[in-house]
């Protein structure tokens, strides 16, 4: 009669033990083996010192660790909770005299024993082996705690959302099944959602205050196996804690609800049938539909996707929950056609302006501060700096923005027979109410916004700010310059020319030309594609970090300075560095369809459609050392190639038809 005053049953609690007690055992077996054994195991010198671990996870068995908590919790959850998954064990339990509420906590004690005295007896093993002498290892007692934390709030966490999951369904290979989909669902689903906007939400980016957005660390499945739990912090414990807490009370109050002859059936309650087909349709239309759209990059096969992932998701959802095939009836279709309309508006509405999206554009007195990014044809490299706050800098990143806009709403960007020359863009504004607004749009024809983009890309706030003109303000010990040769397959060791500048006076006369030619660089010369001579890699006072910069061809001050100083011949391409120059006329058909980059290959592709021609005048030659790109224009060129002297490197790339007339 004592019994009647507690929440548990003695009985069903020994019953337990006794019968799932293995579980309990060997998962105690694996945590010796996955950290208290590796730590004995590592034999040091006496005299050596320690070794500092600054998680408990980081040693040899962590990625053992990581398996251990996902497997025997989920394991635990579906054995001791099986008989739910049988109609006559589920009769059997559920005529105990016992009410529903006072069996569901006998259980969930019984196997929360099974799995918390593994972790504590295996927790106390390491704190004995910490006071050791002879241990090879040193952590500290905070690290200790904090790993037996991880260790325990995760086993119930895996514990309580398997039993969660177990009481909502009926069979108990669906269970195990649907358990590992819901911890892998949030990566899955974000990743697709995602994927979903970049497509088809204009000017749609991942970006955040904080970076790129990581979906996999939404998931608890890709944490467990892919990242160290020893990086948890407290914030992340204490959200799994919370979690455990709301999937426990959340399974016992299903559970007082959950009908006896639920067992078998896939979905324990009706009233989450919907839900359940809803949700698997959307999954795999999104799936199906970013599987032929990554395939083809066609619209009407990526709509062709949506409707088959529809399809299969709808009869696999039927399947599952009649167990049998035989689902195409009236009635099935008439729910097929609802489902379908829904999951094409959840799919539909959040790509459009309805919410204004697209077309928002903060107003200058907003904005805080604001970095813009252009990758393509430009002479910089793609970044995300930002200037301080200038109102004239911040009205022509929103000029251009306004513009990419308009062109947008005024339908699909135009194509063009002939390639032309693009740009992604990439533009984030801080707010000054602490919000964050960010925008990417890819493959902008450049003749779009090129009245927009001049005068921004002209302007000095810009120019500081992308090319980090603040360091050439700096004490700097050493600049190297490496030829700018674009050979296939070539590393920066290889490159036969080089030089180091490492003169005080000499650096100081050379970050003040680079730092005026580069503020005086008009917008042509930036977007020209021209190779540059060399690249410039400086080295600040203090740092190990380089900073790169480009000899670009437009920077005439700079080119007579390194002639007089004798740089120019050590890392200039010259006429004698060229050996058996080839030139062949583009075919615009042909490189229409692929992908404009100078290689090899490339020459060859269009050497099958125009003859080759030889490069033998040295006039020529030199012409095409000062006008060569890596882009190909819209206009009419020639693909050039050549090796070069005394190496096998093999040098290709553009030059207009109008500066090379064989």
């Amino acid at each position: 009669m004592k019994s009647n005053r507690f929440f548990f049953n003695a009985g069903i609690i020994r019953q337990d033990l006794r019968q799932h007690g293995w579980i309990g055992i060997l998962y105690l077996i694996g945590l010796l083996f996955s950290l208290p054994l590796q730590l004995m195991m590592t034999e040091r010198s006496p005299r050596a010192p320690k070794i500092v671990l600054d998680n408990l996870f980081s040693q040899g068995g962590g990625d053992i660790q990581s398996l251990l908590i996902l497997m025997f919790p989920v394991v635990a959850g579906i054995f001791v909770f099986r008989y739910l998954q049988a109609k006559g064990s589920a009769d059997f339990q559920h005529s105990l005299p016992l009410p529903r509420g006072r069996l569901f906590l006998s259980h969930l004690a019984s196997s929360l024993l099974l799995l918390a005295v593994p972790v504590l007896i295996n927790a106390c093993v390491v704190a004995i082996l910490k006071m050791m002498p002879g241990l090879a290892y040193a952590f500290s007692w905070p690290i200790f705690l904090k790993w037996l934390a991880t260790l325990l709030v995760l086993t119930v966490f895996l514990y309580v959302f398997t039993i969660f999951v177990g009481i909502c369904t009926g069979q108990s290979i669906l269970q195990t099944a649907v358990v590992f989909i819901l911890l892998l669902l949030p990566a899955v689903l974000g990743e697709l959602w995602q994927f979903h906007f970049r497509t088809y939400l204009y000017g749609y980016s991942s970006y955040t205050a904080n970076g790129s957005m990581n979906w996999a660390n939404w998931s608890p499945l890709v944490q467990f196996l892919e990242q160290n739990l020893g990086y948890f912090n407290y914030y992340a414990i204490l959200i799994y804690a919370g979690l455990s807490i709301a999937f426990g009370a959340a399974a016992f109050f299903l559970y007082r609800r959950r009908k006896t002859e639920a067992a078998t059936q896939a979905i324990a309650f009706s009233y989450f049938n919907p839900l359940f087909r809803g949700g698997v349709m959307v999954c795999a239309m999104m799936v199906a539909g970013a599987y032929f759209h990554q395939s083809n990059n066609n619209p009407g096969w990526t709509w062709f996707g949506y409707i088959v992932g529809a399809v299969i998701g709808f009869a696999a959802v039927e399947m599952l929950l009649q167990k049998s095939w035989q689902i195409f009836n009236r009635a099935a279709l008439i729910r097929f056609g609802g489902f379908t309309v829904l999951c094409a508006l959840i799919l539909y509405v959040p790509v459009t302006n309805i919410s204004g999206f697209v077309t928002r554009v903060p107003e200058t007195a907003q904005v805080g501060k604001t970095t813009i990014s252009l990758e393509g044809r430009v002479h910089f490299v793609y970044g995300q700096a930002y200037a301080p706050r200038d109102e004239t800098y911040i009205n022509l990143i929103r000029e251009l923005h306004k513009k990419l806009v308009s062109t947008r709403a005024k339908g699909p960007l135009p194509e063009s027979p002939t390639p032309i020359q693009t740009m992604n863009v990439s533009i984030a504004y801080w707010l000054e109410d602490g919000s964050f607004l960010s925008r990417l749009y890819n493959t902008i024809p450049v003749p779009l916004i090129e009245e927009q983009l001049k005068p921004l890309m002209e302007y000095e706030s810009y120019k500081k700010s992308i090319f980090d003109l603040d360091l050439l303000d700096r004490s700097i010990d050493r600049i190297t310059l490496e030829g700018n040769y674009y050979a296939e397959g070539s590393k920066p060791e290889q490159h036969p020319k080089a030089a180091v500048i490492t003169n005080p006076q000499e650096i100081k006369e050379f970050q003040d030309l680079l730092k005026k030619e580069i503020l005086n660089m008009s917008y042509e010369d930036m977007t020209s594609g021209l190779l540059s001579w060399a690249s410039v890699k400086v080295l600040p006072s203090g740092k190990n970090d380089q900073t790169n910069y480009a000899w670009s061809k437009s920077f005439k001050e700079l080119d007579a300075w390194m002639t007089a100083k004798g740089y120019a011949a050590k890392v200039k391409l010259t006429l004698e560095n060229v050996a058996d120059m080839q030139a062949v006329l583009i075919d615009t058909e042909l490189a229409a369809t692929r992908y404009g980059r100078p290689t090899e290959q490339e020459f060859r592709l269009h050497s099958e459609i125009n003859t080759p021609i030889a490069i033998t005048d040295n006039q020529k030659i030199q012409s095409v050392l000062e006008n060569m790109s890596q882009y190909q224009s819209g206009a009419a060129g020639y693909m050039i190639k050549f090796k070069l002297a005394g190496t096998s490197q093999t040098i290709c790339g553009f030059v207009p038809a109008d500066r090379l007339a064989p």
